[in-house]
């Protein structure tokens, strides 16, 4: 189908393309979310399913000033339940549900983490501009694995002293909470460590997981705040599972694994801020990073087609 492109028969001689559709609210496609090499290269559905969270992240970005000014004509807004809830299907693919879903996902942090059942050090790797706004701190990813993840003060323009872990910029809310962080790195390293068909030939899945955390604003005020972590490979929210990911003539179902990276799992975090008055926040508890331990548990689990191809 493209062996007769110009990008592939001359300059820069592309030999391995993915794409990801960039799908606005109103289900509009604007583009794709590209990833290009000159040489072949093999891509699996783990390594689609991120292409397709980060179009979606994409696609929300570039209508953020719409989103925000509109005010659902259609029969949604800001404050209220769209009016197709009501009236008919849930769809997520185009219209007022998908409008409301990314106008509201304009608020919400999200993070890209390596989470290690082994360490504290859960590298923060991607962090979107609401991030940035709530605590005062840019992330730029590595351009290579492993790299170098680069953490700034916007407010000082320093990185010094500044931790690459999301725990050093963030910590659990409660006891309950650090546990269950602790129960996660338990799975995890379940997950890790599983020998070929010891659980009956049935891979165990990384699970998500809900709690309540602390971040620091560049003012100094601490917030609560509310944290879903899920693996990577998933959906990211409702909007972005319309779009499923599908590769041709591959069936790579290789876990995502960056290269040059310990054992983990890439996850993303959303982190939506928990309301609470100056003086209830003022007597948040100080609850200390989990610790990390290795005993087996388990975790309590809190449309359009994306052309993904090989050249």
């Amino acid at each position: 189908r493209v062996a007769d492109n110009p990008l592939v028969t001359g300059e820069p001689y592309i030999q391995f393309y993915a794409g990801a559709p960039l799908v606005t609210s109103c289900g509009l496609r604007l583009g794709a979310l590209c990833c290009i090499d000159r040489v072949p290269r093999s891509f699996s559905f783990a390594q689609a399913q991120l292409l397709v969270n980060f179009g979606h992240l994409t696609a929300q970005c570039l209508e953020s000033s719409q989103l925000k000014d509109d005010t659902g004509a259609g029969g949604s807004s800001r404050s209220g339940l769209p009016r197709q809830l009501g009236s008919g299907p849930v769809d997520f693919a185009a219209g007022d549900l998908r409008k409301q879903r990314m106008r509201e996902g304009l608020n919400e942090m999200v993070l890209l983490i390596w989470a290690r059942p082994d360490s504290d050090h859960w590298l923060l790797m991607y962090a979107n501009q609401a991030w940035t706004t709530a605590t005062g701190l840019l992330v730029t990813p590595p351009k290579t694995f492993p790299g170098a993840v680069q953490i700034v003060n916007t407010q000082s323009g320093s990185s010094e002293f500044l931790g690459t872990s999301m725990w050093d910029h963030m910590r659990c809310f409660s006891n309950e909470d650090s546990e269950k962080i602790s129960a996660l790195c338990r799975v995890l390293d379940t997950i890790l460590n599983q020998a070929p068909h010891s659980t009956g030939g049935t891979d165990i899945d990384a699970p998500t997981c809900a709690l309540s955390g602390i971040i620091r604003r560049p003012t100094g005020e601490e917030t609560k705040v509310l944290c879903r972590f899920s693996p990577a490979d998933r959906p990211l929210d409702e909007a972005a599972s319309t779009t499923r990911p599908a590769l041709q003539a591959s069936t790579n179902r290789a876990p995502l694994a960056p290269s040059g990276f310990p054992p983990g799992v890439l996850y993303f975090v959303v982190i939506v801020e928990q309301r609470a008055g100056a003086a209830a926040v003022a007597a948040l508890p100080r609850v200390a990073t989990p610790e990390f331990v290795h005993t087996v548990s388990e975790v309590s689990e809190v449309s359009e087609v994306s052309e993904v191809s090989e050249v």
